[in-house]
């Protein structure tokens, strides 16, 4: 249901509106998979806060990347997190990186 619910709203991300996203679907997979402990998170609440913003100074942020990571984290299951690995769309979101 979430998935249904997101996608009509990551059309265009803004550098600021992606790492908001970036944050929201983060912390509630790790709240999904019982995880927020294990990346240091004591509440939902807290992720939210204390997620690294992915694009923060992005001199080259590309939109296309960022909509593929959100799409992707929304997409992800527990399995996803037992390889401690997040989307590699989420790694390019800045050209320059």
């Amino acid at each position: 249901m979430r998935i249904l619910v997101l996608l009509p709203l990551v059309g265009c991300l803004s550098v600021d509106r992606f790492d908001d996203r970036w944050a929201e679907e983060r912390c509630a997979l790790l709240s999904e998979c019982e995880a927020l402990d294990i990346y240091g998170h004591s509440s939902e609440a807290a992720c939210l806060s204390e997620t690294e913003p992915l694009a923060d100074g992005c001199e080259d942020y590309d939109r296309k990347a960022g909509k593929d990571c959100i799409d992707k984290v929304s997409q992800m299951g527990c399995s996803g997190l037992l390889k401690d690995r997040f989307p590699n769309a989420c790694n390019q979101v800045c050209d320059s990186e």
